[in-house]
């Protein structure tokens, strides 16, 4: 939700995965955020200008960059391969219990649910909007045995300790208070052996990024980061910067988009690339030693 009109022009000058942090085919079910009360009643804004801004021809609310290969030209396209991505990269199959954390509105794990079956997922968010939307999504889909969502914080996870296989974050971490936080509660809940994969931003080597959506806690770089996981426990750590599949293509997309013709499109995208020059994204695994 936004809480200033300085948030909206924010958000629609730098998208939804700077603020906060997309099965495109006409067979499958809406996303949650178009179809849940919150979005109807018009109190659940950020769907709405992401539908409207950023996705205007979308069905999807992943609310993130997405991973842009040969023949991926859509963002619901890009936010299911990175969705994919990153459940391969998290080891989910049958008999894993994973947590998910940031789930946003559940695309990825109604998705990871569907494509790699493991046991069961938690899905935790900080906004009780998205988590409402999310638990009417897996109930009108009959995957409320399988999948839970909880209103949360990821830097203190109301879990056990070696409670889950597998963490995963999609292009979140960036915005917790913090990043090192998280990792240390990742660590906590993992069983022995298990492992984390995640997505998120960074500042390039050697660039400073000054933005509202990285507390200064979290403006370093990938080898920073690897060091991090290390000090957190973690062992295993690959620290891979994917960001010519990620940011690049991603502004392309924008550039097109209704919303950023013009001239005040032009300015838009100017003030896009300034960040997204300075930025790197990458894809992180992780384990917890046995």
């Amino acid at each position: 939700m936004f809480k200033s009109v300085t948030d909206f022009l924010i958000y629609a000058f730098l998208g939804p995965s700077t603020f906060a942090r997309e099965q495109s085919a006409d067979n499958k079910p809406p996303s949650p955020a178009r179809g849940n009360k919150a979005y109807e009643r018009g109190e659940d804004v950020e769907a709405q200008l992401y539908r409207k801004i950023l996705n205007p021809q979308g069905k999807t609310q992943y609310g993130n960059m997405g991973y842009w290969t040969d023949g991926v030209e859509t963002l619901d396209a890009a936010g299911e391969a990175l969705a994919r991505l990153l459940g391969q990269a998290g080891e989910l199959k049958p008999g894993v219990r994973a947590l998910d954390v940031g789930c946003g509105y559940g695309d990825e794990v109604i998705f990871w649910a569907k494509e790699f079956k493991p046991d069961h997922i938690l899905a935790i968010d900080i906004n009780p909007i998205s988590v409402e939307a999310g638990q009417e999504w897996a109930r009108a889909l009959g995957l409320s045995e399988r999948l839970e969502f909880r209103a949360g914080s990821a830097v203190a996870l109301d879990l056990e300790p070696a409670s889950v296989n597998q963490v995963l974050s999609l292009e979140s971490p960036h915005t917790f208070l913090t990043r090192d936080a998280f990792l240390r509660e990742a660590f906590r809940v993992l069983v022995p052996g298990g492992g984390l994969a995640m997505t998120d931003l960074l500042p390039l080597p050697g660039r400073v990024v000054h933005h509202f959506a990285f507390p200064p806690e979290n403006a370093y770089s990938r080898d920073v980061l690897a060091q991090k996981l290390a000090d957190a426990g973690f062992v295993q750590i690959e620290v891979k910067s994917i960001r010519q599949h990620v940011i690049k293509p991603y502004h392309r997309y924008l550039a097109k988009l209704p919303a950023n013709r013009g001239l005040l499109g032009r300015i838009r995208m100017f003030q896009r690339q300034r960040v997204a020059a300075k930025l790197d994204y990458v894809l992180v695994t992780a384990r917890k030693p046995n």
